[in-house]
């Protein structure tokens, strides 16, 4: 005969287990969303690179006026790029299950950049970057029930 009380423990095990690498997931797909759009986006002074910020829970408005590192025709791309992404890392630590994960971009001039208006990114590259972020997780199902 079939232990009820067995079985309704290794449900809910594995239901914690579900939740935990589907946070776990998320989290990785949305650096990964992060980092692509970081790194596509056109530079010059390094303030749109530094401009792409990670918030849990609420979107931010917050407007960017500085980069992390000033730099001129690109110069600073990779440091911002870095401290852009190592942003990201640090908002997400803390992430909780359920809780909303917001990729801020707040310039003035995001739209004419992801429209195509420098020669260093092409049009929707913004778009392009989430897709791309997206297909880096497969194996949804196997992995949601695998025990880390």
């Amino acid at each position: 005969m079939a232990d009820f009380g067995d079985l309704s423990k290794k449900l809910r095990e594995h239901g914690d287990t579900i939740l935990v690498n589907q946070n776990k997931k998320t989290i990785r797909v949305a650096l990964a969303i992060d980092a692509l759009i970081v790194k596509a986006m056109p530079v010059d002074t390094g303030r749109a690179k530094s401009s792409v910020v990670v918030t849990v829970g609420e979107s931010s408005a917050s407007e960017i006026q500085a980069p992390y590192f000033a730099g001129k025709k690109g110069s600073t791309a990779g440091a911002n790029a870095q401290a852009a992404i190592a942003q990201a890392e640090s908002a997400l630590q803390g992430r909780e299950f359920g809780q909303e994960i917001h990729i801020n971009i707040n310039l003035p001039y995001i739209d004419d950049l992801n429209k195509g208006h420098s020669p260093q990114a092409a049009a929707g590259f913004i778009e392009q970057a989430i897709r791309d972020g997206i297909a880096t997780e497969t194996g949804v199902e196997a992995s949601l029930l695998k025990r880390t």
